[in-house]
């Protein structure tokens, strides 16, 4: 009887771990194609390059992107604003850097949320 318990105790344990197991794959599948904004920033040679917006949302809210040189002790200057009307999809541009200057990108959506890159400068 002891035995058959012990199998049994085994063979459920066995069961729960691996169900564990693949609702964690299911749940990571799941976070991968999530909706998401998107904020990069990036120095090529002598250029600020940005990337932002908005992928795999099941709605249409509008969508801006922003590249922004950081400017301290007074409001950020706003280098382009990219709209996306339909809330999804990316939006790239670059501007020539100057040394001592940092900049990134901003994107904000309809929805309320909002995503800044890390700043980077010359």
């Amino acid at each position: 009887m002891k035995e058959t318990i012990k199998k049994t105790s085994v063979a459920f344990a066995a069961l729960a771990l691996s169900a564990g197991l693949f609702a964690g794959i299911t749940a990571s599948a799941q976070a991968a194609g999530s909706c998401r904004l998107v904020a990069n920033a990036w120095i090529s040679g002598s250029t600020a390059e940005f990337q932002g917006g908005r992928l795999n949302c099941s709605n249409n809210s509008y969508t801006h992107v922003l590249a922004k040189r950081d400017v301290s002790l007074s409001p950020d200057q706003v280098f382009w604003d990219q709209a996306i009307p339909t809330g999804q999809g990316l939006r790239s541009g670059s501007v020539a850097g100057t040394r001592g200057h940092r900049y990134y990108t901003e994107t904000y959506s309809a929805t309320g949320a909002k995503m800044q890159s890390a700043r980077v400068g010359f």
